[in-house]
């Protein structure tokens, strides 16, 4: 098990991805916990990947 920290908020609240390399692509709330977005977790640091120019987040497509 690892921690993979947090991009703000406190519910991670969808991980469709994890392969063999230990990468993870998911979606976490940030610190107002209305707003998710998407992050991807390369083995060592998490990344918030921002929203691509939307307001936030709503599962990935």
């Amino acid at each position: 098990m690892q921690d993979l920290g947090t991009i703000g908020g406190t519910q991670l609240t969808d991980l469709p991805g994890l392969n063999e390399r230990g990468q993870v692509i998911g979606e976490m709330t940030l610190a107002d916990e209305q707003k998710t977005h998407p992050f991807f977790w390369d083995g060592k640091q998490l990344i918030d990947l921002g929203t691509f120019g939307g307001d936030h987040t709503n599962k990935f497509a």
